[in-house]
């Protein structure tokens, strides 16, 4: 019983000091919302009383005459001059606020409020009285607020307004409000709260005795607590409808990586569901870049990371990617052991993009001002703080500040109603400017004032105004033909330019109707409709074909302005550009824009045709390397699985070069490699690889044709390049080819050129089609039903690379019939490099037992032809396949007596190597070799230590004579 009545005393006292703390607060949240809504009215007032000024200095703009002030009313009937009121028709108001309209006064009339200004000239003054409603209007445009007058009866439908101002009438017996609407006073809602608070607390220690009550009851009844069972509770919560009224996409990964649970907002995002017969493994339904790498983010949280919260990009299921912001988290067992990941997911694409386009929005807004020519400033209204400066303004003050620029500047003249000023300064080169001021105000973001300005170099304008005289002269020879008509259209003047470019003279036109004259090209109607419209007072442009000095037809841009004086015509000012050049250039733009389409659609299609392309022979080699894990698959199907993933790998391989190939082509970066090989060898390499690899099983046959039968054709060019283009129309000629025959050939042309081949009896190409079949990403069918793959890239890497070896490429095809494909490259024949070995010619033998001879040489041949020239001469011969080699073995010091070096090979050439073993031996006599003496400076060949050279193709006797020399001595 102690325990009951200390219980209730405790809380008696608490309840007090609680009432105590929440008067205390409600007096600091009185004030508190009094100081709010009293900023907000000041803040509201001064963007009121900017909209008011604006409007003023727009009224004012429109009293252009002096005389209005004798009129009745402006244009609209608004403006009301200070002698036309008529007091008993209207009423005043006295305003307790003046800052707001820049007076005390207001009018009523016509159901209308009214304002008082006043507008001062230099030689006149007087009242007006201006609409007040255009302030509202201007003021709620600019903000999105309401604001308004209301008399007291009227009622406004978007709840409690906040007041600014209020007027009386002189009467006393009504009164006028005025008001902003969307801005609610703080005052009673922060008021609210501790009546709320004191509610609560009431209520709560009402129901804490209560309860308290029925506890101590109890307790004393029966000596037990009452049981928890919020475990129970937990057990019957439904978890997948909780995550389903979840906002976020939410799923659950087992370790196993297998999704288990997933909630509506997921399959609202991926369009992918989950059954009980379905559990797929988390990247086939939603998968990411990181899938399958130690950045998973299951992986990253079974590995033992706390959670994982990123960007990153994911994949849905058809394909489109999507950017989401994760958070992947742990879910664990009583034990601690982690048993599943549970990943959120939101898609922030669009917020990405908004951002972006945001961003692009402001560095358009930039490059826009920085490229204007002239200077652009924002200055904030209330600190005068310039904010913002072009490009053109810091390059014109070299970043001194635009006041600190303008301090010294003289002010030589000022328009107050446009807000103008003129000043005049010397720039940092010395010279005397000119620049007119611009300002305006206007509100920024959270409705800040900002004063923005336009800083206009107006020095050329003073050079005019300065030489007004001898400008007008000037007239006379500009590139613009200019007319001068009377008012019945008849000439008055024409400046040289209408003479150059329609062949008539003043003398010709001089009191002659332009109507009469026959100027107009095919006897065209629009002259006459442009002096219709001038009769009307009003000015015609528009594009005009004319007949021009020997009468050819010639397109000008015409502009027919009216003269006015006293709202009369008074001549007519006719200006005419010749665009005839213009039209020209127009006309290409059109076929450039279509080129540019169609090559757009082109590229379309292509990468439409790439993703098929890559998947069919990718399907290929992942099928069949899965099936091959087959144990039960036997020998001879797996060796046959084996071939189609090497076949389908080849193919993929050489979609890949031919997208390298063609991205070096458009980079121009192929590079021709050129050297020496033999023509016949290489088309039977070509021959040989398509005969056992290529065709395969195909019934189409194969044939060579060569003109040179032996294999001493040797030509100076990239045996490699050939090999390419020869593959790429060989390819092409199995694929269209369904039965008959492929032959591919060479022969020379002219002496000049050597001419490859391709011809077939496959389906031919239709006429139409042959202007585009070269160029890149095009094919003669480019349906999505075409019978044949491929990117369209053979043709014009072929293309490419002939032209770039100095050759041409051309077709000829009949549909159904086949075709023929040749192409040309420059024909540069190398000599042989050695005359036949004739040992039995009665020359002089050579012995040269004991001596030791090294040949440093990288073609086989050579060495071959080396060891059957100076076999009868029983000297030592060693081989060295490059610089490198031969250097190497002299610094050994192996000895050698001589060395027949060739100028050019890998690693080392002949160069680098002789002068390094010269620097090692300079008593060593070195005998160089080159297919080139009329490349070779002799001044080189010195300076690196040759002591002799020998010119290929080589005679045995000569360079045996030669090593004679160097080894008897």
């Amino acid at each position: 019983m102690f325990r009951f009545f200390r219980f209730y005393s405790l809380h008696k006292f608490a309840l007090a000091l609680s009432l105590v703390a929440i008067t205390t607060l409600s007096a600091a949240i009185w004030l508190l919302a009094q100081n709010i809504d009293r900023q907000n009215s000041q803040t509201l007032i001064a963007d009121l009383r900017s909209a008011n000024n604006e409007v003023i200095r727009d009224i004012e703009r429109s009293f252009w005459d002096i005389k209005l002030a004798d009129s009745q009313s402006n244009a609209d009937n608004e403006i009301i001059l200070g002698k036309n009121i008529n007091l008993e028709e209207s009423t005043l108001y006295n305003l307790d606020n003046n800052t707001l309209f820049g007076t005390n006064v207001l009018l009523l009339h016509n159901n209308k409020f009214y304002a008082k200004a006043l507008f001062k000239t230099s030689t006149h003054e007087f009242e007006y009285w201006y609409p007040i409603a255009r302030t509202f209007n201007l003021y709620n445009a600019l903000t999105g607020k309401r604001a308004a007058i209301l008399i007291d009866n009227e009622n406004t439908t978007h709840g409690q307004p906040l007041t600014l101002a209020q007027a009386k009438n002189l009467t006393g017996d009504k009164t006028a409000f005025i008001t902003v609407d969307g801005i609610k006073s703080h005052s009673w809602v922060l008021s609210v709260l501790p009546l709320i608070l004191l509610v609560v607390v009431i209520a709560g220690v009402y129901l804490l005795t209560k309860w308290t009550r029925y506890s101590i009851a109890g307790t004393l009844h029966s000596g037990k607590t009452a049981p928890n069972d919020s475990s129970e509770v937990l057990t019957q919560i439904n978890i997948k409808s909780a995550l389903n009224n979840s906002n976020v996409a939410l799923r659950v990964i087992d370790t196993n990586f297998g999704v288990i649970l997933q909630n509506r907002e997921y399959e609202k995002l991926t369009s992918v569901t989950l059954s009980k017969l379905n559990h797929p493994l988390c990247h086939e339904s939603f998968g990411s870049i990181y899938c399958h790498t130690d950045e998973c983010p299951v992986r990253s949280i079974v590995n033992g990371a706390k959670e994982v919260k990123r960007e990153e990009i994911r994949f849905l299921p058809t394909g489109k990617k999507i950017l989401v912001e994760l958070h992947a988290y742990p879910l664990k067992d009583d034990n601690g052991k982690t048993i599943a990941v549970a990943e959120e997911i939101k898609d922030i694409t669009g917020v990405h993009y908004t951002e972006e386009i945001l961003r692009q929005t402001e560095n358009q807004f930039t490059v826009f001002t920085d490229s204007l020519p002239f200077g652009v400033f924002i200055e904030d209204g209330l600190t005068h703080e310039i904010v913002y400066q072009n490009f053109y303004l810091k390059q014109l003050t070299g970043n001194t500040g635009f006041k600190e620029f303008i301090k010294g500047a003289e002010i030589i003249g000022a328009d107050a109603d446009n807000n103008v000023t003129e000043f005049q300064l010397m720039d940092s080169s010395g010279i005397i400017r000119y620049f007119n001021l611009h300002q305006f105000k206007f509100l920024g973001v959270n409705n800040r004032l900002k004063i923005g300005g336009l800083f206009v170099d107006n020095t050329r304008k003073k050079e005019i105004e300065h030489y007004r005289d001898v400008l007008a002269k000037a007239i006379e020879f500009t590139p613009v033909s200019i007319a001068i008509l009377t008012p019945y259209f008849e000439f008055e003047f024409i400046n040289p330019n209408f003479t150059e470019i329609t062949g008539l003279t003043i003398e010709n036109l001089f009191s002659k109707s332009i109507s009469d004259i026959g100027l107009e090209y095919n006897g065209g109607k629009n002259i006459q409709k442009a002096l219709d419209s001038v009769k009307a007072g009003k000015t015609w442009q528009g594009e005009l074909q004319l007949n021009g000095k020997n009468r050819e037809r010639i397109w000008v841009s015409a502009s027919f302005t009216p003269v006015m004086f006293e709202s009369k015509l008074q001549h007519i000012l006719v200006i005419l550009e010749n665009i005839t050049r213009r039209k020209e250039y127009e006309k290409e733009l059109i076929l450039a824009k279509n080129k540019a389409e169609e090559s757009d659609r082109i590229k379309t299609t292509f990468l439409n045709n790439i993703s098929h392309e890559i998947r069919t022979p990718l399907n290929a080699i992942i099928g069949f390397s899965s099936v091959l894990t087959d144990p039960h698959l036997g020998q001879f199907e797996r060796s046959g699985f084996s071939d189609l993933i090497y076949k389908n790998s080849q193919e993929l391989l050489q979609i890949i070069e031919n997208l390298l190939e063609i991205s070096q082509i458009e980079a121009g970066e192929i590079k021709i490699s050129k050297t020496e090989f033999s023509v016949n060898a290489l088309m039977n390499e070509i021959y040989s690889n398509f005969e056992e690899q290529e065709r395969g099983s195909s019934r189409i046959k194969l044939s060579l044709r060569k003109e040179i039968f032996q294999d001493d054709l040797v030509v100076l060019s990239d045996p490699a390049r050939i090999k390419q283009v020869l593959k790429h129309l060989l390819s092409n000629s199995f694929n269209f080819t369904p039965t008959g025959f492929v032959e591919f050939g060479y022969r020379l042309k002219d002496e000049n050129n050597l001419l490859f081949y391709v011809v077939d009896s496959g389906i031919g190409i239709e006429p139409d089609k042959m202007d585009f079949i070269f160029n890149p990403f095009r094919q003669a069918d480019s349906s999505s039903t075409r019978r044949h793959g491929g990117l369209g890239l053979g043709l014009a890497i072929s293309k490419h690379v002939v032209e770039k070896m100095g050759g041409k490429i051309w077709m000829n095809s009949t549909p159904g019939s086949g075709t023929s494909v040749f192409f040309t490259i420059p024909f540069i024949p190398v000599k042989l490099k050695f005359e036949n070995v004739n040992t039995g010619n009665g020359l002089k033998e050579f012995n040269w037992d004991g001596k030791t001879i090294l040949i440093a040489d990288d073609i086989d041949a050579n060495f071959v032809f080396f060891k059957a020239a100076l076999q009868k001469t029983k000297a030592n011969l060693i081989w060295a396949r490059n610089g490198l080699e031969a250097l190497n073995y002299v610094r050994k010091g192996e000895p050698v007596n001589l060395i027949l070096m060739d100028l050019v090979m890998p690693e080392m050439d002949g160069f680098e190597a002789t002068r390094i073993i010269k620097s090692i031996n300079q008593k060593l006599p070195v005998v160089g070799q080159t297919a080139y003496p009329e490349t070779i400076s002799s001044n080189k060949l010195a300076e690196c230590g040759f002591d002799s050279v020998l010119e290929k193709p080589i005679r045995t006797h000569q360079m045996l004579m030669e090593i004679d020399r160097f080894l008897v001595n």
